[in-house]
């Protein structure tokens, strides 16, 4: 019965490990196309209000997050503080400086940027580091081989082996 009440309530242990600690923080991917798309939005005339509109009108899986953007800034919150939660902390530093100093378009593409170099660094390190985990994964599979098929048939060639290993110890 307890089953039936967590799953009538939503409540998946799979979605709780995942969202442990991030809130709706957005990931790499989403937050740069983010800042891109607002970065170009602002570079072509649109005010941030119109851009967020936009962005909520045109792209799904942004929704949410601007709805919630839009919202703190009607309640009369900074752009900065507004998106706080949806991005990590450097990008929050980084456009809390930029809304102070004016710079805010020039700060949203850099951030696209960055973002998507870390994107690409991240999977430089992943290619990385498949090449030595199929190296173990050979070596675990031949040292498995040898412990299931050769020593035995060495055992079974030599059983004088076994005594004298015997007397050894």
């Amino acid at each position: 019965m307890s089953s039936n009440k967590q799953k009538s309530r939503g409540w998946y242990p799979n979605k709780l490990f995942k969202n442990i600690g991030r809130g709706n923080r957005w990931n790499t991917t989403i937050q740069a196309n983010f800042f891109d798309s607002l970065a170009n939005l602002l570079n072509i005339g649109f005010s941030l209000t119109e851009a967020l509109g936009f962005i909520a009108d045109t792209d799904k899986q942004l929704t949410s997050g601007v709805i919630e953007i839009q919202q703190k800034l009607t309640d009369g919150y900074s752009f900065s503080e507004s998106i706080k939660s949806m991005v990590d902390a450097q990008s929050y530093h980084q456009l809390l400086i930029a809304e102070r100093h004016g710079q805010l378009r020039e700060v949203l593409a850099e951030l696209a940027t960055f973002d998507r170099l870390k994107l690409k660094q991240f999977k430089k390190i992943h290619a990385i580091l498949v090449y030595p985990l199929f190296l173990c994964l050979i070596l675990l599979i031949l040292i498995t081989m040898i412990h299931v098929y050769v020593f035995p048939q060495i055992e079974q060639l030599m059983p004088s082996i076994r005594s004298c290993l015997k007397s050894l110890k």
